[in-house]
């Protein structure tokens, strides 16, 4: 059941990001002190090479995979 919410919450976030402009993407990721797209950034002390809009968005998938759905 878990597999299933996390997978359902993937999707949706995908169907969500894919449909958000480049300079969004850009905002988001400046959450994560984000200096420039072909920069270093770190996040919970992991660093994390973006170079463009499709790894910033994975890296947003790979943080909420961390969160624990209930």
């Amino acid at each position: 059941m878990k597999t299933q919410s996390l997978f359902i919450v993937l999707f949706l976030l995908k169907k969500i990001f894919t449909l958000l402009s480049q300079k969004l993407l850009t905002n988001i990721a400046s959450k994560w002190r984000l200096t420039n797209l072909n920069h270093m950034v770190e996040h919970d002390g992991k660093q994390v090479f973006y170079n463009d809009a499709d790894t910033q968005l994975m890296k947003i998938f790979y943080s909420v995979k961390h969160f624990k759905i209930r």
